[in-house]
């Protein structure tokens, strides 16, 4: 089956002129063309209730939750995502979750957010702690673009935590028995995703176990 992926888009306004809109950006397209570059992909623009006739319509198959606003600014777009997580549930359907997507995703799961100090995580660079070996490697180094994090503590219980930074924060968890990988880092803020993420992100849309 070929791939099929919708990817949610963030609430923001016309510079010139009062027109509310739904963005994505353009880092998303060079992200796409390497990481999948023979799958189909579209936005998802935030329709709420209305998602799911959308998704249908165009075959989704997987589904990409990107970084924003943060959960609870904007209701449709909370419920928007809600609604594809559980459609990719009920379809064994991958969902990757990308920092304000991986927050989402421990909320719907169960879990909780906190606030995390912005010096160490606003537009830096920090590094992580694996709890296994990816491409032989128990440590890396990420970018940082996120005021909200998730303690261990808070980490919903059908998720399991795949890195940790220095305090002890989750930075990327996988589900057990579904396709979920949360990554709380930005890979496509990068020139090219380190060949990390790509592994990870092929785990999880490729159904192979962590």
């Amino acid at each position: 089956m070929s791939l099929k992926i919708g990817l949610t888009m963030r609430s923001c306004d016309a510079t010139e002129y009062v027109e509310p809109r739904h963005g994505l950006a353009l880092d998303w397209i060079t992200f796409m063309e390497n990481v999948f570059p023979g799958a189909i992909w579209t936005g998802i623009p935030n329709l709420g209730k209305d998602t799911l006739r959308h998704v249908k319509g165009f075959g989704i198959n997987g589904v990409l939750l990107t970084g924003g606003e943060d959960f609870g600014k904007n209701p449709d777009r909370d419920e928007t995502e809600f609604e594809l997580i559980r459609f990719c549930l009920e379809n064994g359907y991958p969902i990757l979750g990308i920092c304000r997507g991986m927050q989402v995703l421990n909320i719907y799961f169960g879990g909780q957010i906190s606030s995390v100090a912005g010096e160490k995580h606003v537009a830096t660079n920090h590094a992580i702690f694996l709890k296994r070996k990816i491409c032989g490697a128990i440590k890396a180094e990420v970018n940082s673009f996120h005021g909200n994090a998730i303690a261990e503590k808070n980490l919903a219980p059908d998720l399991n935590p795949l890195a940790v930074d220095e305090d002890g924060n989750i930075e990327a968890f996988y589900g057990d028995e579904n396709k979920v990988l949360g990554l709380m880092w930005h890979p496509e803020r990068t020139s090219k995703p380190s060949r990390i993420d790509s592994e990870l992100i092929h785990l999880v849309f490729e159904g192979r176990k962590f």
